[in-house]
């Protein structure tokens, strides 16, 4: 349970951080890079030896789950600016519902009606953010 708690604190202080990177002035596609370059150099420095040999056959699907990780970035952190923390960590949770629904489209997967319910809930709730980012109700 820690650690969930711990994940959902992290998570929503990145967001916050890229909020305040765009108060700071502060460029966000910069500050990105230089995390990546600093993870890689932590990365690089606490991993165990590594035998390239072993990996050479990742290194094509590495190199695109890395640039689809620094796209949701730099797309988490321009929406963070322009609509905000509450509906940018929502839409990003809701995100969530794209694997499902992929699932049940490409293998015939057929989740619950527990499960139906909380994708429902999880949609009704991204609208009702959405509509209250934009100041549409009174």
């Amino acid at each position: 349970m820690a650690m969930v708690i711990l994940a959902a604190v992290f998570g929503a202080a990145l967001f916050l951080l890229m909020k305040v990177l765009h108060v700071w002035n502060v460029n966000a596609r910069a500050a990105i890079m230089v995390n990546y370059a600093v993870a890689l150099a932590l990365a690089w420095a606490m991993a165990a030896p590594v035998v390239f040999e072993a990996i050479g056959s990742i290194w094509l699907s590495a190199m695109v789950i890395g640039a689809a990780f620094t796209g949701i970035f730099l797309l988490s952190a321009r929406s963070t600016q322009l609509a905000g923390v509450a509906p940018t960590t929502v839409a990003g949770k809701l995100s969530m519902i794209i694997p499902v629904l992929a699932a049940v489209a490409l293998r015939g997967d057929r989740p619950g009606t527990l499960a139906w319910a909380g994708i429902a809930l999880a949609m009704v709730g991204m609208v009702f953010t959405a509509i209250l980012a934009m100041n549409l109700l009174p």
